[in-house]
């Protein structure tokens, strides 16, 4: 018989014993399957372990200064370092190197490093995108580090489309990574406000928010960023003060027990800073300002005196020493801003123009005429790039130059440059009150340099009789100042010392300290009284 047969006759007689036999076989033969492929995959992990910790130590080592250079070198200078040695060390593992790369390119993106981290992290994406594909983790995890950069660097149209295309991805995914779809809609969070659109703002925070309370572990870090970024969405987007405020109180809060307190740790500084404008826009300026100190000094510990950071925390002292009338003081705050921003080199961010606007804008105050002409059209310049040629966002910059030109004796191109925008103030629906009432009365006050006394009170009258509420009535003050030089000029001295006297009343019904425009109106009143 032959072996066929005689094996099927035996399987026949003993079915149930061979079919027992078969499965403990094929058990076998899958479980030592499953353990091999389980062995190999360790050794490649553990391969790819200590060729991270090899490559680690040999960075590690180089910063000896008595194995290296001789010299002890910063942090900075210990990535870039790292990135030189990796086509070296990793050139045969494609994947591992630009994992590495990855890490050193947003490590020094962290350190405001922008330029060398750029050229890193735009290798690291389309690299990745030509190796594992454009909806791989990888790829899209690099593009969102290279957006959070494009922010820093005011490209703000090279954010909006990386980050756009970043978030489209992920939505096509059946379970997108929850940290990096948080981190990718933060970035859009940041892209909404720098461009001005803060309501647009307040969905993306309100979804990194969800999602990152309810899919990511208590332990993680984007929790924290999340509620910090939906209070910073609420300070732009919201009118109800008691919201954001107790948004950024929250976020405070989360931030202290994630980072055990430590006043120094970016993280913490940050939070601090949020509160610190959410106290502002509450009213409660003193306040604010103390708790913006305190950001600023401990920033300058963390990061040290120069990092970016500072920059934003100044300017927004300035903006609340403003309101209680310390313009020299303000001035000194975004004079330092300024200098911060130029250090770490930018030139052409969104904040950089808001800062430069600013400046401007008190050197006006201060009847520094020459000097703030260059900053504000400066300003201009830059808010053009980011924002678009929008007249109503465009506007109160024009209308600063005007001034700052009638009083550089100028006051042919302030003329000028008032009248085109008479189309753009008629659209009652889309310019802001406060814009249009900012052009009438700095058309008065052209009027007045050009000797013209009677226009120049006419245009501050219009100007004046625009309804405002009673945050903004503060602000008529320093304009019935102006108004009384047009009307002594024009010969009406009685009302101009009762415009005077009315100015005078607001600054005392008001918590500023003693600013240029009220010191104006005592001389005035000296003056006339004599």
């Amino acid at each position: 018989d032959s072996l066929g047969y005689r094996a099927s006759r035996f399987v026949k007689r003993h079915a149930l014993a061979v079919s027992a036999a078969a499965a403990v076989a094929i058990a076998i033969v899958g479980g030592a399957g499953v353990a091999i492929s389980q062995a190999r995959l360790a050794r490649a992990e553990q391969q790819r372990s200590e060729e991270i910790a090899g490559f680690i130590t040999g960075v590690f080592k180089n910063a000896d200064p008595y194995v290296g250079t001789g010299t002890t070198l910063s942090a900075t200078d210990l990535l870039i370092q790292a990135r030189e040695r990796l086509d070296q060390s990793l050139a045969n593992r494609p994947d591992l190197r630009l994992e590495l790369l990855w890490i050193i390119g947003s490590s020094l993106a962290s350190l405001q490093a922008f330029s060398e981290a750029e050229p890193m992290l735009r290798e690291v994406a389309l690299q990745n995108e030509q190796l594992f594909g454009a909806a791989d983790v990888r790829t899209i995890r690099a593009q969102v580090s290279m957006a959070n950069l494009f922010r820093f660097r005011g490209r703000l149209n090279e954010m909006d489309s990386v980050i756009t295309g970043a978030l489209a991805t992920l939505r096509t995914l059946r379970e997108p990574e929850p940290a990096l779809l948080v981190t990718a809609l933060l970035d859009s969070v940041h892209l909404a406000i720098d461009r001005g659109n803060a309501q647009l703002a307040l969905t993306p925070a309100r979804e990194a928010l969800f999602v990152a309370q309810n899919q990511l572990p208590s332990g993680h870090e984007l929790r924290v960023n999340a509620a910090q970024m939906w209070a910073v969405a609420l300070e732009h987007g919201s009118t109800d003060q008691s919201v954001m405020l107790d948004a950024a109180s929250d976020a405070m809060e989360a931030t202290l027990a994630f980072y055990g307190g430590t006043e120094s740790h970016p993280r913490v500084v940050d939070a601090n800073l949020i509160l610190g404008r959410a106290l502002g826009r509450a009213g409660r300026t003193r306040e604010a300002i103390s708790v913006l100190e305190r950001a600023d000094s401990a920033s300058a510990i963390g990061l040290g005196e120069s990092n970016l950071t500072r920059a934003f925390i100044r300017a927004s002292t300035a903006a609340y020493r403003l309101a209680i009338g310390q313009e020299n003081q303000a001035l000194a705050d975004y004079d330092e801003a300024l200098r911060l921003f130029v250090s770490n080199g930018d030139t052409v961010s969104v904040s950089y123009g808001i800062v430069q606007g600013h400046r401007g804008n008190i050197l006006l105050r201060l009847e520094q005429y020459e000097a703030a002409l260059a900053p504000l059209q400066e300003a201009l310049a830059v808010m053009r790039i980011s924002r678009g040629d929008d007249q109503a966002r465009m506007s109160p910059y024009e209308v600063r130059i005007a001034l700052a030109e009638a009083g550089v004796g100028q006051t042919g191109n302030a003329v000028r440059r008032l009248s085109a925008l008479s189309v753009p103030m008629n659209d009652t629906l889309s310019m802001p009150v406060g814009t249009r009432i900012a052009w009438l009365h700095a058309q008065g006050v052209v009027a007045r340099y050009r000797d013209l006394p009677n226009d120049a009170v006419r245009l501050m009258d219009a100007a004046l009789a625009i309804p405002v509420d009673s945050v903004a009535s503060l602000a008529q003050a320093p304009m019935r100042v102006e108004l009384a030089r047009a009307l002594f000029d024009a010969g009406d001295v009685a009302r101009a010392k009762i415009e005077l006297q009315a100015a005078k009343r607001a600054f005392g019904a008001s918590e500023q300290e003693r600013t240029v425009s009220e010191a104006h109106a005592d001389r005035l009143l000296a003056a006339w009284r004599n």
